[in-house]
């Protein structure tokens, strides 16, 4: 027991020190803590959605202010556009026309067909002089000298089986060749206006010289077809001639040496007109085939060839100014092409059956075009 009481004393003692030191101790002064400015956190931290660097590139921008709207400024007048291959004049034979073509003045021009009349006409005027033969038969074809006021033209008598040449001037047809044995289907007059080249059906060429006053005519006979020749032409130069036959094939001719320069082959029908450039550098062909054909005469080879109808390939014409070629068959539209850039040009319709006469003016500015359907149309060609 004495031991418990010494213990409990002194815990007692200890107790009650620890709480004198407690209250004896001086009060301290209260140190003052200044404020401190709360710290502000941004908006961003607190929002849930806040935008993102990506996000702000994605925003789309707000439309800019509409300025105000200018006056209205009235534009300059425009001259009008030149007509482009416009139908200008059409008129109508009393039959079928085979075949027409400019004189030199690029004003008048003759035109013949399904009767024993030759039709001068004036490109400004509507009527035509009308001037019959004194022989039978229809015209076929026909050649204007370049240097006289004269025309040289077939006249069939089917009757006879026979052809005839006409030699026609202002008020005056007379025949020049009559009763050739055979019917004649093409010709051409060489540009100095002294040569006349015929093709007939019996597959010969020949080559007549109209200063050569002999009764009958003479001719320089060019043989090499095995077929009908269904056109013939002079180039430009004079130089040569060509000629498309039944045979499937296009001659290039030597003609002053009776010789064959070159013959294009690979024709799938009858070859039929023919027509050289202006510059004599390239042959156009038609036929009985829907292709036409452009042959190069510098290397003799093909150089294009173009759907030129839907059916068979019946007049050819170069202008005179520009590389274009016109077309005509047995759909009725005259086909344009650039014979440069090789692509169609234009279609220019009106005629409702065959075309088988284009004929430029010497000037450049004029297309004649003669149909199955009795019309002569004169288009008007645009400058290049």
């Amino acid at each position: 027991m004495i031991q418990f009481s010494k213990q409990r004393w002194m815990l007692g003692l200890l107790l009650s020190g620890f709480l004198i030191g407690c209250t004896s101790e001086k009060e301290q002064p209260l140190v003052e803590i200044p404020e401190v400015e709360p710290t502000s956190v941004p908006e961003e931290a607190n929002d849930p959605i806040a935008k993102t660097p990506e996000d702000e590139e994605s925003v789309i921008p707000p439309p800019p202010v509409s300025p105000p709207p200018l006056p209205e400024l009235k534009k300059p007048a425009l001259p009008p556009l030149p007509p482009s291959w416009k139908l200008v004049s059409t008129w109508k034979q009393p039959t079928f026309v085979s075949d027409l073509e400019f004189f030199p003045d690029s004003e008048r021009f003759l035109s013949c067909g399904g009767s024993a009349e030759i039709y001068l006409w004036n490109r400004n005027e509507e009527d035509p002089e009308s001037t019959p033969s004194p022989l039978e038969g229809d015209f076929s074809s026909l050649a204007i000298s370049p240097n006289s006021e004269e025309a040289y033209l077939i006249q069939n008598d089917l009757a006879k089986s026979r052809s005839h040449i006409i030699h026609w001037k202002p008020k005056m047809v007379l025949p020049w060749l009559e009763g050739y044995n055979g019917q004649i289907s093409a010709l051409s007059i060489h540009p100095q206006g002294r040569w006349l080249a015929t093709g007939a059906l019996n597959s010969l060429v020949e080559v007549w010289d109209l200063e050569v006053q002999t009764k009958p005519p003479r001719s320089i006979p060019l043989r090499g077809h095995e077929g009908p020749i269904h056109g013939v032409s002079f180039s430009p130069s004079g130089n040569y001639l060509a000629s498309g036959s039944g045979d499937q094939k296009v001659a290039v001719w030597d003609w002053q040496s009776e010789k064959v320069r070159h013959v294009f082959r690979g024709l799938q029908k009858w070859a039929g007109p023919v027509a050289f450039s202006s510059d004599d550098k390239q042959l156009a062909s038609g036929g009985g085939e829907i292709l036409l054909r452009l042959w190069n005469l510098s290397t003799m080879t093909p150089e294009a060839q173009w759907v030129g109808n839907d059916q068979s390939i019946t007049a050819l014409a170069f202008s005179p100014k520009q590389p274009w070629l016109a077309v005509g068959g047995g759909d009725g539209i005259v086909r344009v092409f650039d014979t440069t850039t090789k692509q169609p040009i234009n279609e220019l319709k009106h005629h409702t059956d065959y075309v088988n006469a284009l004929s430029f003016s010497p000037d450049g500015k004029w297309l004649l075009s003669g149909s199955n359907d009795q019309q002569i149309c004169c288009w008007q060609v645009p400058e290049k």
